[in-house]
């Protein structure tokens, strides 16, 4: 279970609960210039391996030029970012993110979202997502901001939910699950379905913390955090801000995901260069401190 209080012999019996899902000598390390490599966990039963940072593209295609957003998107892939998290409601994130990979699709794990719990839209905006990516599959496509979506509309008859599942039979995804800002009924009820690959939720939230995650590791299912750094529930993305707070608690922050094994990755909001080297850097010093 989930209590926030691992230690780093938890996160040791970790990676070899995963079968050496922490890229230490099994799977292959990026190395670049004078970070630290960006190691991978696997990603609950997916069979896929993700690293540990994850590259959010909300403030990317909200506010700043889709050449400056490319620029930041080329310079992730260069450092070893190559976990891409982006929606269909995130402006021109996803166009950008499709001119950065078209060359380089091999090198990135793509994650979409779709913003709906009908499933005729779910399909239409997947379609659009497919189109500006530039990809004829995504990783990993996500029912988003779940919490807030009508159950019996979402996992009935022509649902949101059915159509993540025709997605991945139709191999148009590789995983399928679900993002959430609120801790409700509703994300429970989806996990009931077993369906569920992957999810993506505030793991710092004490809220999820004790309701959520351990159900989530009792499923089975890869779980990604979001929001370590704080973040509005509401997620009202006006205007890019940053975090707000000192090195120190971001550290502490990006340690408590960590420390538990089951969370695989943390995706973190990008919005400038600078923000993203100072992340590459500040995982590579926190990750690798929890085993030391």
């Amino acid at each position: 279970m989930f209590d926030g209080a691992h230690t780093r012999r938890t996160f040791l019996k970790g990676a070899t609960a995963f079968g050496g899902s922490v890229a230490f000598g099994g799977l292959s390390l990026p190395t670049w210039g004078d970070t630290a490599p960006i190691p991978s966990r696997l990603l609950g039963k997916t069979g896929m391996s993700v690293p540990v940072f994850g590259i959010g593209t909300a403030s990317l295609g909200y506010h700043i030029s889709p050449v400056e957003s490319q620029r930041i998107i080329q310079r992730a892939l260069d450092l070893g970012a190559t976990f891409l998290d982006t929606a269909y409601a995130y402006g021109h994130a996803q166009k950008d993110i499709g001119q950065v990979v078209k060359h380089r699709r091999c090198e990135a794990i793509i994650a979409t979202k779709v913003h709906t719990s009908d499933g005729t839209t779910a399909r239409l905006q997947l379609e659009e997502s497919l189109r500006l990516l530039g990809t004829e599959y995504v990783d990993l496509l996500y029912i988003h901001s779940a919490g807030m979506m009508d159950p019996e509309r979402t996992l009935g008859p022509g649902g949101a939910l059915e159509a993540l599942l025709a997605a991945k039979k139709n191999g148009v995804t590789r995983a399928i699950g679900f993002t959430a800002h609120h801790c409700s009924d509703v994300l429970f009820d989806i996990l009931e379905t077993d369906s569920m690959d992957a999810v993506m939720v505030p793991v710092n939230d004490p809220e999820f913390q004790v309701r959520f995650l351990p159900a989530a590791e009792r499923a089975g299912v890869g779980i990604i955090g979001i929001k370590v750094f704080g973040g509005a529930k509401a997620v009202p993305y006006a205007k890019h801000t940053g975090c707000g707070l000192c090195s120190d608690k971001m550290d502490s922050a990006l340690r408590t995901g960590f420390l538990s094994p089951s969370v695989a990755s943390i995706v973190v909001g990008i919005g400038n260069s600078e923000e993203l080297l100072d992340n590459v850097k500040r995982v590579g010093r926190v990750f690798y401190s929890c085993i030391i």
